[in-house]
């Protein structure tokens, strides 16, 4: 164990520092983290990859969705999922390397409304005067998952019609249709919207934290590759962005 360590240091050294790499890899990526990858993205393909030709693909949707692709082959060399269930499970079932795990970052789940008289999410919701509601499907998005475990909590009308979307970037575009006055969505989405609507952080509870994993997994053909991102993400420049765009890091 200890000598493929070393062995996995001793190559990353060498491909970075003395001679030109060319290389794909491909990054699945949970949907509310996909503009803060971007950004990411930005300032490692400047350091690393006009020296390196490293050529990145992302693709992004649920996390549900994005681990039953894994399951089924799709040729993904890291997974930045949205929990750390399914990261746990893809390592039970021998699809991402165990000692790859890395918390990337913690979620922050947001209340937001149109409704301008609202002095909390609650009150939003007891105003009687929301009727749609938009959140993210529970069954895929961990994101969808912590919000239906809120909604349930708070005792929520059935008077507000839930507007399911397959993912919490689908769901930030019903909130901006007219029709829909309130949304359960991640930070980042609303800081990066520069929105001056009311919305509440909701409280972190046992049941409703979003700790977000990053693997590797096994199938990868770029594994040297696939380290040295995972490597950039757990350093100071990845952290800053990472807190800039809202979200929490593992203390």
């Amino acid at each position: 164990m200890t000598v493929r360590i070393i062995f996995s240091i001793a190559c990353l050294l060498f491909l970075f520092t003395t001679s030109p790499v060319s290389a794909t890899l491909h990054i699945a990526v949970a949907s509310n983290f996909n503009s803060t990858l971007k950004l990411l993205l930005g300032s490692y393909t400047t350091k690393y990859s006009t020296k390196h030709d490293i050529n990145i693909i992302v693709s992004s949707a649920s996390t549900g969705k994005l681990t039953t692709q894994i399951r089924y082959g799709a040729p993904y060399d890291i997974f930045l999922a949205a929990d750390e269930q399914n990261p746990k499970l893809l390592i039970a079932e021998d699809l991402a390397f165990k000692q790859s795990a890395y918390v990337y970052a913690k979620g922050q789940l947001a209340f937001i409304t149109k409704i301008t008289s609202a002095t909390s999410a609650l009150d939003a919701l007891g105003s009687g005067h929301i009727k749609l509601l938009a959140i993210a499907n529970y069954k895929t998005a961990p994101y969808g998952k912590v919000a239906k475990s809120w909604l349930e909590d708070s005792g929520y009308s059935d008077s507000v019609l839930l507007i399911t979307s397959e993912n919490i970037s689908q769901t930030w575009q019903h909130f901006q249709q007219s029709g829909v006055e309130a949304g359960l969505v991640a930070l980042p989405q609303i800081l990066l919207s520069n929105t001056n609507q009311s919305y509440w952080l909701l409280p972190e509870t046992v049941n409703r934290r979003l700790t977000q994993v990053a693997v590797i997994i096994k199938s990868t053909k770029n594994r040297l590759i696939a380290e040295h991102f995972m490597t950039f993400l757990k350093s100071k420049q990845a952290k800053e962005i990472i807190v800039k765009a809202g979200y929490k890091l593992d203390p």
